[in-house]
């Protein structure tokens, strides 16, 4: 059973996640843990581990920020901003929210991101200036 506050906990190791504390995740998530954001889907805990030691080695000034936290029960979630830079995208900050949810056992079975994809591509050179044109297309002009 889940205690209350571990969101909370969860949130607060992503806000002060390095790659010098990576290996802090594996008390929170589960062997099993389902992961998806719209870039990534993965079924273990050490393929998240892996895909945030990659963006750790890809990027610079990386950052979450967790602006809420809405536990209930076994499910919760974070709205969050997401913050880095290299050497192709420049800077860039991206929001989301995160759906959350707790095994039997308190550890973190499913993480799924939500946020705009597109953003991302906007910042990459030439399909940018593609993507900042669709998105234009696609607005509403009202």
């Amino acid at each position: 059973m889940a205690q209350p506050g571990w969101l909370q906990h969860y949130a607060s190791a992503l806000e002060n996640l390095s790659p010098d504390r990576l290996n802090d995740l594996e008390q929170y998530l589960a062997d099993d843990l389902q992961f998806s954001d719209p870039f990534n889907h993965l079924h273990t805990r050490d393929a998240f581990i892996a895909l945030m030691d990659d963006m750790y080695a890809r990027l610079d000034e990386v950052g979450f920020k967790v602006h809420s936290v809405i536990e209930q029960q076994q499910q919760g979630y974070l709205y969050w901003t997401y913050s880095a830079s290299s050497s192709v995208t420049g800077w860039f900050s991206i929001q989301g929210v995160s759906r959350v949810e707790v095994n039997e056992a308190g550890k973190i079975r499913l993480h799924e991101d939500y946020w705009d994809g597109s953003r991302l591509m906007q910042t990459l050179p030439l399909l940018g200036r593609v993507v900042a044109w669709v998105r234009r297309k696609l607005a509403c002009q009202g």
